[in-house]
């Protein structure tokens, strides 16, 4: 049922074979040639989707992709955690078309986030219906619906892990087991998550290591011996298994741009104190990075739950107190003062992001309240608090109205409030599975009537087709390599149609290559920029029109055209046609005689043909080495070929496959040892 319930609701907002997500309430700063009217900005189109094609496309052909030659002039790809190449269910894009397998895999994830959250309710106890209900409200949560239509599926794909790492976190402390068994799941998912999203995966696990505290007090001195013993087992397993993503990404760590952020830079987005008013009222439309709101039914039975038992919840409630603080980022105490003592923390920017840890601590503890709510329907319940909550639901809708709030905000919280009232007025005649279905129902509805402003489908034909003539008449003109100040060939439709760009849009950027980019462009962003070139600006499509192009340092860069949608001045580029409103030009300070022909992603050949030496180090910048200190010099009438063997890999994957294999072997170990043993009576 929830299955069908996430699917019914994702392709109820448009999303299909030909959709992607985007946020519905965001508009492009001007309708313009290079960006079409109402077209929105989602890391879904911009970044996963030419990600997976890029993996596609390059399988198919026989290799494994290590390096993309199509983005900011080449860049380690299968290092870049963001493009999922060792994450398992990604691999489903090399058999399906790159659109469904995005679509399919968001769904798949909201619906293994669900039964991840019903499957921690229950080894903590909870009933049935409860557990089933906070299953329902954890996928449909507005936090991973807005980051769905932000695009940012790699967050929806990590989120979807939080609740399975509790539960084997549960698991590892109180079975009987063996450890062994105990750990290898443990890591397995553990290494699932990391793989899922690495900045992510850090609050997953640091909430981890505070349940397994708490949890180990309750259990004897044995048993907490063992969970250990599990944990250490789990630790080391989700370190080998991730060993190929870690290890070529530690190697590239300390010549990545992310290692220049500043604090301002890394506390971008954090949950300011007004923003909490979001957890009474939906932010519709709002935006993902601060979306706080859980539903007003959830936070009633939740704080409800906790008022009746405070010591029984002390756990979840100072997991989800840590979580808040932490989100508030550079607006409240915790950050800061972390990020002082562990500056590496500042890599993962964002720290609102924790928030996703409190929404999955306030649905346990509303887990608690809906069952003592089940438990206690037979009893005579005064009616009080049911009027009261009625009354409150008409006063706060009646407020919403002359509060400014999004549209919807106030009927959201009055419905929820009123609706509850009249259920908790009416239990006792509610019998079988009536009530949970009447409360399920009621959370499922308020939950979803935000989630609807959140995200929404965008048709290729938007994203995709409304580009095919600027890219036919770039292939026409014999570009190499193209750069355009105010992305008027957006990313996807590049790397669809491979088009070789000297910019992007990727936070995995070569610091030596941010100043080449920066000197070549004339474009210096003021802090920590995703996007190459920056926009420092309202409207990005006139941000850059003033900034001086070096045309002998993009030469240099192997760029033979620019593209944008205003007239540009300078020195080496000559206007050689217009595509609509755009203009082309052509550098003419660009060397001839050399050729290069990329035989996949990893390996190209370069023959020179001039009568000087060319350095071919822009045609992969960081090939030999990320520091650029080693130059890749083709003579004149010399051909040569140039194999990407990124360092880290070979012992990565030698350790990930090694580990799989011990993995494997304690599970099934275990497993035939546990069906081997008779069972004996309780």
């Amino acid at each position: 049922m929830l299955a069908l319930l996430v699917g019914l609701w994702l392709v109820g907002v448009g999303l299909g074979p030909e959709a992607l997500p985007y946020p519905p309430w965001q508009k492009s700063p001007t309708a313009s040639r290079s960006v079409p009217p109402g077209w929105p900005f989602s890391d879904a189109v911009i970044s996963h989707w030419p990600n997976a094609l890029f993996l596609q496309r390059s399988v198919q052909a026989g290799a494994w992709p290590l390096w993309r030659p199509l983005l900011m002039s080449g860049q380690p790809f299968a290092a870049n955690p963001l493009n999922k190449v060792w994450y398992p269910p990604q691999w489903l894009a090399i058999l399906l078309p790159a659109t469904f397998c995005l679509n399919l895999m968001l769904w798949g994830h909201l619906v293994l986030a669900g039964v991840g959250m019903r499957a921690l309710g229950v080894r903590l106890g909870l009933g049935t219906a409860a557990t089933s209900i906070i299953g329902v409200a954890y996928a449909l949560l507005p936090r991973l619906a807005a980051a769905a239509g932000a695009g940012h599926l790699d967050i929806v794909y990590a989120a979807a892990w939080f609740p399975w790492v509790a539960w084997a976190t549960h698991r590892a402390v109180t079975d009987p087991g063996p450890f062994t068994r105990r750990g290898a799941i443990l890591g397995t998912i553990c290494a699932l998550c990391f793989l899922a999203d690495i900045r992510l995966s850090v609050f997953a696990f640091a909430t981890a290591f505070i349940l397994g505290l708490g949890w180990s007090l309750y259990v004897d001195r044995a048993r907490r011996f063992l969970a250990l013993l599990a944990a250490l087992v789990g630790g080391v397993l989700a370190l080998g298994l991730t060993a190929v993503q870690w290890l070529p990404l530690l190697d590239l760590a300390p010549y990545l741009s992310r290692t220049g952020m500043s604090v301002e830079d890394a506390g971008v987005f954090s949950l300011q104190p007004i923003g909490w008013i979001g957890l009474l009222f939906p932010d519709r439309g709002g935006f993902h990075e601060t979306m706080v709101y859980v539903g007003i039914v959830i936070l009633l039975l939740a704080v409800w739950a906790f008022i009746r038992t405070p010591r029984r919840h002390a756990l979840w409630a100072g997991v989800a107190f840590v979580a808040v603080l932490y989100a508030s980022g550079s607006a409240g105490p915790l950050w800061p003062i972390l990020v002082r003592i562990a500056p590496p923390l500042l890599w993962f920017r964002v720290p609102s992001r924790a928030w996703i840890v409190a929404a999955l601590a306030i649905l346990i503890v509303a887990g608690h309240g809906l069952d003592a709510l089940l438990a206690g329907r037979s009893r005579r319940a005064p009616p009080l608090p049911a009027i009261i909550l009625v009354s409150a639901g008409i006063a706060f809708g009646v407020a919403g109205a002359f509060l400014p709030l999004r549209p919807g905000a106030g009927l959201a919280v009055s419905v929820g409030m009123c609706g509850l009232g009249l259920i908790l007025l009416a239990r006792r005649r509610l019998s079988g599975a009536a009530l949970p279905l009447a409360l399920g129902l009621l959370i499922a509805l308020d939950l979803i009537w935000t989630d609807i402003s959140l995200v929404g489908g965008l048709p290729q034909s938007i994203w995709l087709d409304t580009y095919q003539p600027v890219a036919s008449a770039l292939l026409e003109t014999g570009v190499t390599r193209l750069y355009s100040p105010d992305y008027s060939l957006p990313q996807q439709a590049a790397a669809y149609w491979n088009i070789p760009t000297f910019g992007g849009v990727d936070p995995f950027q070569l610091r030596a290559y941010v100043t080449a980019f920066e000197e070549a462009t004339g474009v210096h962003a003021p802090g920590y920029s995703v996007t190459l070139p920056a926009f420092n600006g309202p409207d990005m499509l006139t941000a850059n029109r003033n900034t001086p192009i070096n045309a002998d340092a993009l030469a240099a860069w192997n760029v033979s055209h620019v593209l944008a949608g205003f007239p540009i001045t300078s020195d080496g580029l000559r206007l050689v046609r217009r595509i609509g409103d755009l203009y082309l030009y052509q550098n003419l300070r660009l060397p001839s005689g050399v050729r290069v022909t990329w035989d996949g992603p990893n390996r190209f050949t370069a023959s020179n043909s001039s009568p000087r030496p060319i350095n071919i180090a822009a045609w992969s910048p960081g090939w030999a080495r990320t520091d650029g200190d080693t130059a890749i010099t083709v003579q004149p009438g010399q051909a040569i070929t140039q194999v990407y063997d990124p360092p880290g890999l070979l012992p990565g994957v030698i350790l990930s496959v090694l580990s799989l294999i011990v993995t494997g072997a304690f599970i099934v170990v275990t497993w035939i040892q546990r069906q081997s043993t008779p069972h004996r009576a309780a």
